[in-house]
């Protein structure tokens, strides 16, 4: 992985927002089944 410190490209931040609101998600309804 490249270090964080580098600039991140608009594209970089778009997927990680996706990735943490996947996680976000998740653990959702694994602590409040729907």
């Amino acid at each position: 992985m490249k270090s964080m410190k580098g600039r991140l490209r608009p594209g970089d931040t778009v997927a990680i927002g996706l990735m943490l609101f996947a996680l976000f998600l998740g653990a959702r309804n694994l602590i409040f089944p729907p």
